[in-house]
């Protein structure tokens, strides 16, 4: 199987947000607090045209996406989502590593990502940095959602 990633269109956007509602809830999500997240588990072709979105594709078919928030200095590394029908076949890692080199190329210097709790070791194994955490509430809970860092400046010889 072959993974290719590219640039999204506003035509992906009611896939994409698909791939994002079926990645969050695999994580067992209760129902209410799926809804209130439904509006930024949505892509909008708006949302594709302002922002670097990109498509990992397996074989044609759509199995993950990103998006990047900025341009230069810290660039925000958003809705890193991969199907969980294709979860362990290095798409997350291919994403991952593409979204770095295209925020490096852009001229920035880290990436920064809040995460889901869940996703915490992923971003780990990807080299990032926990830097802290920042509240998040939801239906009178509050969770604590880890914030990384990931250095995109090279490596000193």
């Amino acid at each position: 199987m072959s993974t290719t990633i590219r640039l999204a269109t506003g035509d992906d956007a009611p896939h994409l947000s698909s791939i994002a509602w079926a990645a969050k809830q695999h994580w067992g999500y209760p129902a209410g607090w799926m809804e209130t997240w439904r509006d930024a588990l949505t892509f909008t072709p708006a949302y594709i045209a302002a922002h670097r979105v990109f498509v990992a594709e397996l074989d044609g078919v759509p199995a993950g996406c990103c998006a990047l928030e900025g341009t230069t200095g810290e660039v925000q590394l958003e809705h890193l989502w991969i199907d969980p029908a294709y979860f362990g076949r290095g798409i997350g890692k291919a994403l991952f590593h593409h979204a770095a080199r295209a925020a490096r190329d852009a001229g920035a210097t880290r990436l920064c990502i809040h995460s889901d709790p869940n996703a915490g070791g992923f971003y780990e194994r990807m080299g990032a940095t926990l830097a802290g955490s920042v509240p998040a509430h939801t239906l009178g809970h509050t969770r604590h959602l880890p914030v990384y860092t990931f250095d995109l400046r090279p490596a000193p010889l």
